[in-house]
């Protein structure tokens, strides 16, 4: 049987959450059924190495760690030609690999733009959207498209736009007026996560401490300016309270600064980009989420493989995660979910939660059926 030529397009495999599922993605499909290129733009990454060892991987540039002196500066050239100089249409035909049956915009932004300019007009094209763009329109923020009218004409081209949440859908199509949109949840690899959750950790946990965990970039969105002065105002009342930070981000001197304000150094731990942040998370307490907007929100799945109790702002995909699956207590405000936080420190009653299932099989299903151009049932 002939396999089906798919290309994932993505900017980097670094160590955010579109690459984490890409990297679960590629772990669980069937590569007999399906000849795999990724593509990405700028080399290097954490998830790079595991892709490789199972796909083929097109660097566009090189890691830009790897580059010195002159080769510094004909990177930066280069970075701007791809982005900022060339038309998209160009950098297509010069610099993205041909001739594949699908082509799949693998995130938001300069890859949905990309591809949308795509010139092989025999492929079929999909899009993945792993935010709500509404509420976080990071896109037209940082330039990528000069509108949503831009925005909106870019994703009329694809054939589908694949969803991570009912609610990112609902956006899609009321916000945007897109038609051919679909939900397919993240795959969640519940065993590698657990294999991970059983190495041990590198981190000093004091267990008889009240241990609380928040995972992800040090980003004004993920609502971290809100969470540290929670911990500051609830010290008094939770006396042996201790927030791990695992992450980093373009607000980590700022966030810093905010803890040496508060005052509350000795009650939170910066811990940077963690590879495994699973075996930190199976020995905590509580996992919040303070996101003021979320897609899917990968983490809270993970917390809950791991049995880890959540407490989360009411957004789109906590939302939908918590209401479909239980595990978890939705806040409606930073108010409520500082009482919350409160609230599970003297009763305990985060220390024990039943481990919730995720099956990746389906979800992988979904997605090869979507690569087949096969119908299936919308989650």
């Amino acid at each position: 049987m002939k396999r089906k030529k798919i290309l994932f397009l993505i900017e980097s495999l670094g160590g955010g959450g579109a690459e984490k599922v890409l990297s679960t993605l590629i772990k669980y499909i069937h590569r007999e059924r399906f000849d795999i290129t990724v593509c990405v733009i700028s080399g290097g990454g954490i998830y790079e190495k595991e892709i490789a060892e199972k796909v083929r991987v097109h660097r566009v540039l090189k890691s830009a760690s790897s580059y010195s002196g002159l080769g510094k500066v004909w990177y930066r050239i280069k970075y701007q030609m791809i982005y900022h100089w060339l038309p998209t249409w160009l950098v297509y035909q010069l610099l993205i690999p041909k001739g594949n049956d699908v082509e799949v915009a693998f995130v938001e932004g300069f890859a949905t733009r990309l591809l949308a300019s795509s010139t092989n007009r025999q492929t079929r094209k999909i899009a993945w959207v792993h935010c709500d763009l509404q509420n976080q329109p990071w896109p037209i923020l940082g330039g990528v498209f000069k509108s949503l009218e831009e925005e909106e004409r870019a994703y009329g081209k694809y054939d589908s736009v694949v969803c991570v949440s009912k609610q990112v859908e609902c956006v899609m199509k009321e916000y945007y007026g897109l038609s051919n949109t679909m939900t397919i949840y993240n795959p969640i690899d519940m065993h590698g996560i657990r294999q991970l959750a059983s190495q041990e950790n590198e981190w000093d946990v004091d267990s008889s401490k009240f241990n609380v965990i928040s995972v992800g970039r040090l980003e004004r969105v993920k609502g971290y300016d809100e969470l540290i002065p929670i911990i500051g105002r609830v010290r008094d009342r939770c006396d042996d309270i201790h927030l791990w930070l695992v992450g980093e981000g373009t607000q980590t001197a700022s966030l810093k600064g905010l803890v040496k304000k508060m005052g509350v150094e000795d009650r939170i731990t910066f811990t940077g980009f963690v590879k495994n942040p699973y075996s930190l998370m199976s020995q905590m307490d509580l996992f919040v989420c303070s996101s003021r907007a979320e897609g899917f929100s990968l983490v809270i799945a993970e917390a809950m493989t791991l049995g880890v109790p959540v407490v989360s702002i009411d957004c789109a995909g906590p939302r939908e995660l918590i209401t479909k699956y239980g595990g978890g207590t939705l806040c409606a405000s930073y108010k409520e979910l500082e009482q919350e936080i409160i609230k599970r420190y003297h009763t305990k009653t985060c220390q024990k939660n039943r481990v919730l299932s995720f099956d990746a099989t389906d979800v992988i299903s979904q997605i090869e059926k979507l690569l087949e151009n096969e119908s299936f049932d919308n989650a």
